[in-house]
């Protein structure tokens, strides 16, 4: 092959590769930040499609938080994705008034904690296995996903509720059902951790 046509090959797939590998930024605040700051930074496609926003109870929460979590079934199969933890603001500024900021580390460990025990126990409960009725790979990952994202939610309800009414700030954790990975060949997810 021409010298030329080899150094425009290598040019064009390092342009092509440097346009497709952009990092992932969290667009989330601390838990006592309620006041969201809006940035002026351009804002990538993956952020777009998080939602920043949702009713529970007719009361408007804010994402404040998002942690990635995993848990093992067993050595082969287990899953890791994102949690999403939204509050209501008007609580949290009513809770730094009351309290102060100090209060709110307690609270992220909180919810830290009982998403990961939701989280593992919904990894025990799920099959994980491979699903003879799935279309495809993709397909299987997202029937999986969306068994593992409606055993947490189901087992964190009444956890949630008992946060609520003993801290009186207004939450919910919200798995993000596509950031699922599903492991059925050697299970790589064993821990939980925030992106503040």
């Amino acid at each position: 092959m021409n010298r030329l046509l080899k150094y425009i090959l290598f040019a064009g797939t390092l342009m092509l590769v440097s346009c497709a590998s952009q990092d992932f930024k969290h667009p989330t605040t601390d838990l006592s930040d309620s006041s969201a700051k809006q940035d002026n930074s351009p804002v990538r496609p993956t952020e777009e499609l998080l939602p920043h926003t949702k009713n529970k109870n007719g009361q408007v929460l804010n994402l404040v938080r998002a942690m990635e979590g995993g848990a093992c079934k067993d050595d082969e199969r287990g899953a890791k994705g994102v949690f999403l933890v939204y509050a209501n603001s008007e609580d949290i500024e009513r809770i730094k008034k009351e309290q102060g900021n100090d209060v709110f580390g307690g609270f992220e460990r909180q919810i830290r904690d009982f998403s990961l025990v939701g989280f593992q126990k919904a990894v025990t409960e799920s099959n994980l296995g491979v699903d003879p009725f799935a279309l495809d790979a993709n397909d299987a990952q997202r029937k999986a996903a969306d068994e593992l994202a409606e055993k947490f939610s189901r087992n964190i309800a009444e956890t949630v509720k008992d946060f609520n009414r003993a801290t009186t700030l207004t939450i919910d954790v919200e798995p993000l059902r596509r950031s699922f990975v599903i492991y059925i060949n050697g299970c790589e997810a064993t821990h939980l951790h925030d992106n503040p």
